[in-house]
């Protein structure tokens, strides 16, 4: 059997995160591929959880592969546990179909974006500089970096103070970029039912996501772990997307905002425009207020079509207005470019050597 690139990075994901479930893995490769590696003896499926999981092979593959480079993840085995690798798996596989390369071993090497660390590579053993935060992971997009947190009902409360500070911590030396946190979940459905729940705290200064999101003071943008929010991440590794979203939409028709309105993105006949691709949703608010202020009575806001058909930007519809507009996959394409928007690619895997990988290559090994 000849390993393709797509077929080698889903079992890279799965040493990255241990665990995985069906659909994260039907993102990456076939149901037909899954029960090739299965067959194989180079993935499992975990009796209790049902999720799939490396193998001794996988690992062996992957360091004849990449010289070593494969983490030494401690497994976990408790339901609580399992869980937070599932999910982290969701998270992994949307930022990879985003173009974003989610295979770190250290955070150092964030400072070569687009990129994605996952914090679980220090838990657990050593020191730990993460300590007990909820931080999934540290995604640094070019011109962003974010902290990462998984947010669906019922996620539990976090010391707000102690995340913020290791945030900061953790990304000294990326100089230059904007910060924020982007709340990840399963849908935009999912992460709104708990950021719209009542303010809750304990007395150890613990809060829900909801309190959360009405104390931060940076920037909070909602992502989906599906094709809607890998296209958003996409659209957000690009310089300046804003601007040249804005552009790509309104063609001829553009005009750029006045200078003294940073939550507008252009208008279009006097109308101020606003790009909600990336989904900071605060951004939006703060944009139909400056609006209301100067005179407008509505803004035009443009997102991706599934964004649009999801329905979670019905709050900002005005009756009576064709306000919402949904721009063409075509348009957003033109700026994020076509490559990777289907399944991960199916030629050969080469490794650094210029080996072509195949079965037959771990028995040697094993037996070296």
């Amino acid at each position: 059997m000849l390993f393709c690139q797509r077929e080698i990075d889903a079992l890279r994901l799965l040493c990255w995160c241990r665990y995985a479930n069906l659909d994260s893995l039907r993102r990456l490769i076939t149901e037909t591929e899954i029960r090739n590696l299965v067959t194989l003896g180079f993935v499992k499926e975990h009796p209790k959880s049902h999720a799939f999981v490396p193998t001794h092979k996988t690992v062996e593959l992957l360091q004849t592969a990449f010289d070593g480079a494969v983490p030494d993840v401690v497994r976990v085995y408790s339901p609580q546990l399992i869980e937070r690798r599932l999910r982290l798996a969701q998270i992994a596989t949307t930022f990879y179909r985003g173009g974003v390369n989610p295979f770190l071993l250290r955070k150092e090497e964030l400072l070569h974006p687009p990129s994605l660390f996952l914090p679980s590579m220090a838990r657990g053993r050593g020191q730990n500089p993460w300590g007990s935060t909820r931080i999934a992971g540290i995604a640094h997009l070019g011109e962003q970096t974010f902290a990462v947190h998984y947010v669906c009902p019922g996620i539990g409360r976090l010391i707000l103070n102690n995340e913020l500070v290791a945030f900061n911590n953790q990304t000294a030396a990326l100089h230059n970029t904007r910060r924020g946190f982007l709340f990840a979940g399963g849908s935009y459905a999912d992460i709104l039912a708990e950021l719209d729940r009542p303010d809750a705290e304990d007395g150890n200064q613990a809060v829900n996501y909801a309190g959360a999101y009405r104390r931060l003071t940076l920037p909070v943008h909602l992502l989906p772990c599906d094709d809607i929010g890998a296209l958003q991440l996409r659209v957000m590794t690009q310089p300046n997307y804003r601007n040249r979203l804005a552009q790509a939409a309104l063609g001829r028709y553009f005009r750029p905002p006045p200078d003294d309105t940073s939550t507008f993105d252009a208008c279009f006949n006097r109308t101020p425009v606003v790009i909600g691709v990336d989904m900071d949703l605060r951004r939006i608010n703060a944009a139909m207020e400056t609006a209301k202020k100067l005179g407008h009575p509505y803004i035009i806001l443009a997102a991706l079509t599934g964004q649009v058909q999801s329905g979670i930007f019905d709050g900002f519809r005005i009756p009576g207005q064709d306000n919402v507009l949904a721009l063409r996959e075509d348009v957003v394409l033109e700026l994020v470019g076509h490559d990777g928007m289907g399944f991960p690619g199916d030629q050969p895997f080469w490794s650094k050597k210029g080996d072509a990988l195949h079965a037959p290559v771990i028995q040697t090994h094993r037996k070296t």
